[in-house]
């Protein structure tokens, strides 16, 4: 069953942050908002009741992050690499309206650096005024929300069989009461029971 979600960006809100548990939809929500850029950037129609984007001089997109081995690359250097990439080409080309999207950003190390990393990145990209989509399961500082637009996935409680809602809804940052379901999926699903 389709769930509709809408998603309304203005000049004073360019920084998109999606936070959710596991599996609430928070990769396919957002992936869903580049592909109606991408075929907006090529004319192409949007599969949306309607909607008003702009042409952007630069889509600059990270998803995916894996090792390198060839090149001696751990997911998280090929990953901060690839980001630093993108930072730099924004940085050269400022007077540019650029779009960026992050999968994870910053999830290939420990928590505590993530989260710094992932706020450092996203502070910068404001700076820049670039507009910019990321998730993430990192609870983000207040003083950093506060210059963001806080979109949360899937926070009606789970069903049994672990099933989300998916439906997207404004919010400040993940509260307290927000948890990852990851160890009880795992419990329910494979013989790791007896270590938790």
């Amino acid at each position: 069953e389709i769930v509709p979600n809408d998603f309304e960006c203005t000049p004073l809100e360019q920084m998109f942050v999606i936070q959710g548990q596991n599996s609430s939809g928070k990769t396919c929500y957002s992936i869903s908002i580049l592909l109606c850029i991408l075929l907006n950037q090529i004319g192409m129609k949007i599969p949306a009741r309607n909607a008003q984007i702009p042409i952007f001089h630069s889509l600059q997109i990270r998803k995916d992050v894996q090792d390198n081995m060839f090149m001696g690359m751990s997911s998280f250097i090929q990953h901060m690499s690839d980001v630093g990439e993108i930072l730099q080409d924004i940085s050269k080309n400022s007077e540019k309206h650029h779009f960026v999207f992050f999968d994870e950003l910053a999830s290939s190390t420990n928590s505590t650096e993530g989260v710094a990393l992932c706020e450092s990145i996203l502070i910068h990209l404001v700076k820049q005024n670039v507009t910019c989509i990321t998730s993430t399961h990192y609870k983000l500082r207040k003083d950093v929300t506060k210059q963001l637009k806080m979109l949360v996935t899937g926070v009606s409680e789970r069903s049994d069989d672990m099933k989300p809602n998916f439906k997207v809804v404004n919010g400040s940052s993940l509260s307290n009461t927000l948890h990852s379901n990851a160890i009880d999926f795992v419990c329910r699903n494979t013989l790791l029971v007896d270590i938790f």
